[in-house]
């Protein structure tokens, strides 16, 4: 008998990807690992799957933990993605649908910025240390399904979710080596479940082993020690209370920032993206330009060739006529001669 379930997802076919990178090496991941079963999930690259299929996983196999995988042209590592967005997926799915909310994440949750519970930061300088597969971490999971997936389960327990992208099929490593370097990220984030779920437990238990103090009748210093308590509360109350609003101003404005950080990199592509089809363009009109100076030459050859042809069949025409009279001098000549000697004859 297993520990329990870890969920693993890749993603099938779309764009230019008709071998998704991230489902080729995710079915090849072992059964089970470290006690564990592995549940492998092909995923359509579709809104409306995601929205059907993930809450339905994890409602059934209750798991201990689940990544994600998916495929980007743009890694050429094994990149950890630490945070998703409740907004902003305008690209159509595979059916060429959008989500039913419009751009939004249809997960039932309000925050408009998800961040992964997992130390990401530590999984990959432990592969970056340990094995061939080499990792990054990245806080831009694309707004496409990948990071649609990620809010979804993130948006259910974001301390048992991760997102992983991985880089197409031989640029630079094959299914396996991408598989096992995706075991290896398991084996990390299990590691530190584990050693969470360990110190919940140590701190639970140092709490019910604390002493209970009297009541005010048995104990004398019962009454001191609460009244400093409260002092100490009404002291620093202010504060705290300070303190969480200022923090929760920083986590708004890096959302913010965070959405301004995606959306330049979004302009950057869409530029990178057009620069790299006016080049395209410029290629093909001097090709173009190139294909009609041939085709120019190619008939004034043409026409060069028929009036040399032209000038050839007069010459022998000409040579012929020549040829013709001579053959009739010739003739008048010899008749001529008969007629001479048969004159001289008579």
């Amino acid at each position: 008998m297993t520990s329990g379930n870890i969920i693993v997802t890749g993603f099938g076919p779309f764009g230019d990807h008709a071998v998704n990178a991230s489902w080729e090496s995710v079915k090849l991941l072992p059964q089970e690992v470290d006690g564990y079963t592995i549940i492998k999930e092909e995923i359509s690259v579709a809104y409306e799957t995601v929205d059907k299929k993930i809450h339905l996983m994890w409602k059934e196999y209750n798991p201990a933990l689940v990544i994600h995988v998916g495929v980007s042209a743009l890694a050429d590592k094994i990149t950890l993605e630490t945070c998703a967005h409740k907004e902003g997926y305008t690209r159509l799915d595979v059916f060429g649908q959008k989500p039913v909310k419009g751009t939004e994440c249809s997960a039932q949750c309000a925050e408009k910025y998800l961040k992964a519970g997992i130390n990401v930061n530590d999984i990959c300088e432990h592969l970056n240390c340990n094995v061939s597969t080499k990792a990054c971490v990245s806080e831009n999971a694309g707004r496409y399904l990948c990071e649609y997936v990620f809010y979804t389960s993130l948006s259910i327990d974001k301390d048992k979710a991760m997102f992983i992208h991985v880089p197409p099929l031989g640029q630079p490593y094959s299914a396996e080596e991408l598989a096992s370097g995706i075991l290896e990220v398991i084996r990390c984030a299990l590691k530190q479940a584990t050693k969470s779920i360990k110190q919940s437990n140590n701190m639970r238990n140092e709490t019910n082993n604390e002493p209970i103090l009297a009541a005010p009748s048995e104990n004398p210093y019962f009454s001191p020690v609460t009244c400093l308590s409260q002092g100490l509360l009404n002291v620093y109350e202010p504060s705290l209370t300070q303190v969480e609003k200022a923090l929760k101003e920083l986590t708004d404005k890096e959302s913010v920032l965070l959405d301004q950080i995606h959306s330049e990199n979004l302009s950057l592509a869409e530029t990178q993206h057009n620069d790299h089809l006016n080049e395209m363009f410029t290629k093909i009109e001097l090709y173009q330009t190139k294909l009609t100076n041939i085709k120019k030459e190619m008939k004034n050859l043409h026409d060069k060739s028929l009036k040399l042809k032209k000038r050839a069949l007069k010459i022998q025409q000409f040579k012929e006529k020549q040829e013709y009279i001579k053959q009739q001098k010739e003739a008048e000549i010899r008749l001529e001669q008969d007629l001479i000697a048969k004159h001289k004859s008579t």
